[in-house]
């Protein structure tokens, strides 16, 4: 082995792979820091100031470039906190700008925030769709945040005790890239100040610039609307951004830069289009629309009870063929038909009205031709997006495939195997925007990007169904850029 380098030519920096424990209801005052190493997982408690010094140690730094100790270095070599080396690698880990205190903040881009609640005497994140009355006494009671680099989660901060705090960092995760939050509370100022602490703030981007008659695609079929000055957000599904980023791969829209919502309109229970992190970043006031069920079933996602664990005070539920405005928009619930397994689910997709663009969109809808056909002949559609993924599987695939195994106990044994299209192809997509009518049109809800991953059973692309919208009275394919706002120049016909 060779001999240990002089303690003045080493330099140190954070490990990777650590969890930190804080319990706002003792004031975030100690840190249990949780190291995972081979051999086994090492526990060490540290008082705040000591682990916010440990989570800025972002570069290598010598003892005096971090102000630190020597011996305060070495101790977390030997606890597992620390990586040491001879000279400067050059892996560090992100080191952005750091919150001064003044004008907007938000938490840094790659921190991802995952939302934790208590539930029958165990504590945990919110459970992937969950059913109808699984949520009874269920309190929101914190949040966890994740640190991501080069495609990897290495760090990860858990601020949990009870349903006051919960809702209070709840609060904050929606104000925090919203205008600099000095109307919030004392809790959540003192939980801002922890935050900034552990150097998990940054000074807000500035907000994406949103020009009235526009569209957003922000992956899959979240898509943020503008027109006559009021803006709705269908389906936001937001995905972690990594700094450095992985070494291949597109870099995810940025959910701090969108800014504030007149409502939101969900389409249907699945995890990719009502998203329980997503919506934990916007605010409580949001009007949050839901389709209505008209009986409970056992199967259905629970969309009202999570709607109440993350505390939106303005809650609606529609049904298909149903208006309602939302500020200059009129927003149409129409029928949504499909990806249903033979079973009864709420579910709609939209049309939205404003002064200069309607848009419908159709999420994972499957083939709906009268649906389409009264559309057109009672709107003009100016854009569709419409659903390209062409899911098809049997009812119950083998475990790991496909996405109707979260129905499978509702199914009937002699109709698993049966193969079904769940979901619009590019085929039906085509046929629909011309039933629609619609002046142009747009392949989702099918990735379209390669951070989203799809199933065994997708199969359609944006590309494949513009390749057959070539015929003279088409409606024209378009190539919305993700994360950009786009707005369409042919004026109404």
């Amino acid at each position: 082995m060779e001999p240990r380098p002089a303690a003045a030519a080493l330099t140190y920096r954070r490990a990777v792979g650590l969890e930190v424990r804080l319990d706002p209801c003792r004031g975030c005052s100690r840190a249990t820091i949780t190291a995972r190493r081979h051999g086994g997982d090492t526990v060490v408690e540290l008082d705040l100031s000591e682990a916010s010094a440990l989570l800025r140690l972002k570069r290598w730094s010598t003892p005096e470039e971090a102000r630190l100790p020597a011996g305060t270095l070495a101790r977390w070599v030997t606890e597992n906190l620390a990586f040491e080396a001879a000279g400067r690698p050059p892996q560090d880990l992100y080191a952005g700008p750091l919150w001064d205190g003044a004008g907007p903040v938000s938490l840094a881009p790659h921190v991802w925030p995952t939302f934790v609640m208590d539930h029958k005497r165990s504590r945990g994140p919110v459970p992937f769709m969950p059913r109808h009355h699984t949520l009874r006494g269920a309190r929101l009671t914190g949040v966890h945040l994740g640190v991501m680099e080069a495609g990897s989660q290495v760090l990860g901060v858990a601020l949990s005790c009870c349903a006051h705090h919960g809702m209070v960092l709840r609060e904050l995760m929606a104000h925090l890239h919203a205008p600099a939050p000095g109307g919030l509370g004392k809790d959540h100022a003192a939980l801002l100040a922890v935050l900034d602490q552990l150097g998990l703030l940054e000074p807000a981007p500035a907000p994406l610039e949103v020009p009235d008659g526009s569209l957003t695609w922000l992956g899959h079929a979240a898509v943020l609307l503008k027109d006559g000055g009021s803006r709705v957000l269908v389906d936001p599904l937001f995905h972690p951004r990594s700094l450095p980023p992985p070494v291949r791969g597109t870099t995810p829209p940025d959910p701090r830069t969108l800014g504030p919502v007149d409502a939101v309109l969900i389409t249907h229970g699945d995890n990719d289009h009502f998203n329980v992190q997503a919506l934990g970043r916007l605010a409580r006031s949001t009007r949050l629309l839901l389709p209505r069920a008209r009986k409970a079933r056992p199967f259905h996602v629970d969309l009202a009870a999570v709607a109440a664990l993350l505390g939106f005070t303005n809650v609606a539920y529609v049904e298909p063929w149903e208006t309602t405005r939302v500020g200059a928009l009129k927003v149409l619930a129409a029928p949504f038909v499909g990806e249903d397994w033979g079973l009864t689910l709420p579910k709609v997709t939209w049309l939205v009205q404003g002064p200069t663009l309607c848009a419908y969109l159709g999420a994972d809808a499957a083939a709906m031709p009268e649906v389409m056909a009264r559309l057109g002949q009672e709107h003009v559609v100016d854009v569709a997006l419409l659903g390209v993924g062409g899911c098809e599987e049997a009812l119950v695939m083998p475990k790991g495939f496909g996405y109707g195994n979260f129905y499978a106990r509702w199914i009937a044994h002699a109709q698993r195997n049966r193969w079904v299209q769940h979901c619009a192809g590019p085929q039906e997509s085509a046929q629909a925007a011309r039933l629609l009518r619609a002046r142009h049109v747009f392949g989702y809800a099918a990735g379209g990007a390669d951070f989203i991953a799809l199933a065994y059973s997708d199969r359609g692309t944006h590309q494949d169904l513009a390749a057959l919208l070539v015929e003279p009275g088409d409606p024209q394919p378009l190539a919305l850029p993700l994360g950009t706002p786009a707005t369409l120049p042919l004026p109404r016909r």
